[in-house]
């Protein structure tokens, strides 16, 4: 069966009539009658498609193909080749375990689109042959004529056909803090969705009034639809730490291929053996690849996310904690973000000088009640007069309502009648260009500028006058409005000025509160602009953003080079959330859209917890680098043993098994304390790491292999001195390379208690590897002799030194 006009939906029916569109869906004020209705239903249905599950053998497979993993992988072949077991275990244990860590990372966007889906998954009430029906969200058809009222959650995209009183929260689609007042007439064609007053969207709340409206689009052809097509197309980009990983790996595998095949010509052609050969590889490429560097990143990341849980900042991504270190740019939602999200009363002016008249007029032409039910802007009314000792419900009670002439958006104003000790009180409330003019004239000049000047700082006025009719009022004041700023936004904002990222405001609400709240926490509002401008430019605020206008502010600034982190807390928010290099959700107020497609989730919903969260992104990098520096200096130092070791008549200075054991002593415990170690003072007082700067620059090669060469040369020339004395020079290269290396750790890692009883098990377990039998001989270890013990002491504390000096 085939419903060609009712499938594709209405074209842009906001602009036309609502006897058009109902037309071209082929229904009727009566509403689709039943079996066409499930017939439609049935074709196109009201859902949003459910993600494919993860692919867990793809997902698998990219673990396997990182660079480290690979070298491992190869080392983990040869040892089997030259019947090497027991290496060839431990080389495969490193690898499942890194695998492991890596799949667990998953099913980001299959979430985010599953909480796209359960918005929709609601009852509606829809009329279908004149009778009124309520059935599943997932039911309702193009053509159906739903029935709205206050509370109601909109199952579908639907163009009204009558609106009495009717206002929706649309904060979650399109930022608007407000409730938006709701018609029925034609709108321009070239309306955005933010001022589309005739329609009502699936995932809105219905806030006051009733309403009747026709679907237009059900499933993927909604606004949320076209949000979850975003999401999609939206992939998170590789984080800097994944791609100088990347790096780092191909620099370190093409170094390592390097030395091996030197170093087996070298051996062949010196008439050793292919077997021997082989064996001396597998020792140089473990010796090379820091294999416990993805164990230790990963260690350093979930501390970064247990200390930042403490600090009201949930990780859902853990490579985003490094990724902060390196944030360049932060683009920020207003509502809900850098504001408390709800109206409050800020400012007033009356003309007398008792203000009394103004609060009792206002809390009388009002339907909001002290339990915190009704209009916020209503609410913010009640809870401000009740704050200035105004008794809400002895007023009332004085003036009994005789009756009212709601607010309409046509005149934009609401009046009510009261009883007044036997005589009649009118009380009207509005938009001041509404109400004014219906007061005397002496003061609405005065009047009208004081409201210019609130409206131009961002304000919402309202306009109270009272009387004893509608042709007798007198004006008794000006009440002002706004979503308070929070109090920590301010200090936020300049603690991330000082740490050299820009911030960036990026609202669905209009300019002028975009740059009122700008200007209140001291983001520039030069060049501030409605809608994103042509070009490349971001400008620093941007005001009546769309959902796909956000996703491009992301993708213009990551073009650029930026870092970007955006944070949000509604659904038009997450597909830039998840594109972006950070998204940061608000989840006290936030949506699920939102939590689902972040990186990470403010429980707190403080934009001064983002700051928080960039200092811990920032002492986590410092930790990678630092062990970075420690780990690959001491695998430089065990290269440079396997290359000297044979020029100085060692012809394998150290077994596959004894290099891993020295590596699992050196770089685990110590490692996972030195990525555990405190922050720096200076962490926000520095500019972010270049976006596209190495892990290991320059400056730190040298100082890594210079000492690694020191290392090196201390632990052979220690063997040399024992051979001399007829000692172990196996034994001594060991305990020489590990002690030197243990040094280093606590030269770098400040001594802290972690770090002190990370060194100190090693120690104990490098002794053990000496003297207890049955682990000596697993690692094919001689035994230690004092005379060896005492020549290595000594030595072992010139490479902790120069540490010090190089740190």
């Amino acid at each position: 069966m085939s419903f060609p006009a009712s499938l594709r939906g209405s074209s842009a029916p906001w602009s036309r009539p609502a006897a058009e569109v109902l037309d071209e869906l082929g229904a009727s004020p009566a509403g689709l009658d039943p079996a066409t209705a499930a017939a439609r239903a049935a074709v196109s249905p009201n859902e949003l498609p459910r993600p494919r599950g993860p692919r867990t053998r793809e997902l698998v497979l990219d673990q396997l193909r990182d660079t480290f993993v690979l070298l491992l992988l190869a080392s983990c072949a040869i040892a089997v080749a030259v019947g090497d077991v027991r290496d060839a275990a431990v080389i495969a244990t490193v690898v499942v375990v890194n695998t492991t860590l890596g799949v667990l990372q998953a099913h980001r966007a299959e979430q985010a689109l599953e909480s796209l889906r359960s918005m929709t998954r609601t009852h509606a009430t829809v009329v279908r042959g004149g009778t009124t029906h309520t059935v599943d969200a997932v039911e309702v058809a193009c053509g159906d004529v739903l029935h709205l009222a206050a509370g109601d959650a909109v199952p579908a995209d639907a163009r009204l056909l009558q609106a009495d009183l009717l206002s929706c929260d649309e904060s979650a689609l399109t930022g608007e803090s407000l409730p938006v007042d709701k018609h029925v007439e034609p709108l321009p064609l070239d309306t955005p969705v933010a001022d589309r007053r005739n329609s009502v969207f699936a995932g809105t709340t219905v806030v006051t009034g009733s309403g009747r409206a026709t679907v237009v689009a059900t499933g993927t052809a909604t606004e949320i639809g076209r949000i979850a097509a975003s999401l999609q197309r939206a992939v998170a980009p590789p984080t800097p730490l994944q791609k100088q990983l990347q790096r780092l790996g191909k620099q370190v595998a093409i170094g390592a291929g390097l030395v091996c095949l030197l170093v087996a010509g070298l051996g062949l052609l010196r008439g050793e053996g292919w077997e021997v050969m082989l064996l001396t590889g597998t020792s140089l490429a473990v010796a090379a690849v820091p294999e416990s560097l993805p164990a230790v990143v990963a260690v350093s990341l979930a501390l970064g996310a247990q200390r930042m849980a403490k600090r009201n900042a949930v990780v859902r991504t853990l490579p985003a904690i490094e990724t902060l270190g390196a944030v360049t740019v932060i683009a920020t939602d207003k509502t809900g973000t850098l504001t408390e999200g709800q109206l409050t009363v800020v400012d007033a002016w009356h003309p007398g000088s008792d203000a009394t008249e103004l609060w009792e007029a206002a809390v009388l032409c009002n339907d909001a009640d002290t339990d915190q039910a009704g209009d916020p802007l209503e609410r913010a009314l009640v809870e401000h007069a009740g704050r200035l000792g105004v008794d809400v419900d002895s007023v009332r009670a004085d003036r009994p309502r005789r009756a009212t002439v709601p607010f309409d958006p046509t005149t934009r104003r609401m009046t009510t009648t009261h009883d007044d000790s036997g005589t009649v009180l009118v009380v009207c409330k509005g938009a001041p260009e509404a109400v004014l003019p219906l007061t005397p004239q002496g003061c609405r000049t005065a009047a009208a500028e004081v409201a210019a000047r609130l409206a131009e700082g961002g304000l919402r006025v309202l306009a109270v006058a009272r009387g004893r009719s509608t042709s007798d009022l007198v004006l008794v004041g000006l009440v002002a409005f706004a979503d308070p700023v929070r109090p920590t936004a301010s200090a936020a904002v300049a603690t991330c000025a000082r740490a050299g990222i820009r911030p960036v405001l990026v609202t669905g609400d209009h300019v002028g509160t975009a740059i009122a709240v700008a200007r209140s926490v001291g983001i520039p509002v030069d060049g501030a602009r409605t809608g994103l401008p042509e070009g490349d430019d971001v400008p620093p605020v941007l005001a009546r953003v769309t959902p796909e206008e956000k996703l491009e502010v992301v993708e213009r600034l990551q073009a650029r080079g930026e870092v970007v982190a955006m944070t949000g807390d509604g659904v038009n928010d997450a597909p830039a959330l998840r594109r972006a290099d950070v998204g940061v959700a608000m989840g006290r107020n936030g949506t699920d859209v939102a939590r689902a497609a972040a990186d990470i989730v403010l429980l707190d919903d403080d934009f001064a917890t983002v700051v928080a969260a960039v200092a811990e992104g920032r002492r986590v990098s410092d930790s990678i680098k630092r062990f970075l520096l420690y780990a690959m200096s001491g695998g430089a130092a065990e290269l440079f043993v396997m290359l000297g070791g044979p020029a100085l008549g060692f012809a394998l200075p150290l077994l596959p098994a004894q290099v891993l054991w020295v590596n699992l002593l050196t770089h685990g415990p110590p490692g996972v304390a030195l990525g555990a170690g405190a922050a720096s003072q200076d962490v926000l007082s520095r500019p972010p790491r270049k976006p596209g700067a190495p892990l290991v620059d320059a400056v730190a090669w040298r100082r890594l292999v210079g000492l690694g060469a020191v290392i090196a040369t201390i632990s052979l020339g220690t063997a040399l001195a024992v051979d001399a004395a007829h000692g172990s020079r196996q034994a001594a290269v060991f305990l020489t390379l590990a002690a030197q290396q243990l040094g280093v750790a606590l030269v770098l890692g400040g001594r802290g208690r972690s770090l002190l009883a990370a060194v100190a098990g090693s120690a104990l377990l490098l002794l053990a590897a000496l003297a207890w039998p049955p682990l000596r001989g697993a690692l094919g270890l001689p035994t230690l002799s004092l005379m060896t013990a005492a020549a290595v002491l000594p030595a072992s504390l010139i490479a902790p030194a120069l540490a010090r000096r190089w740190s």
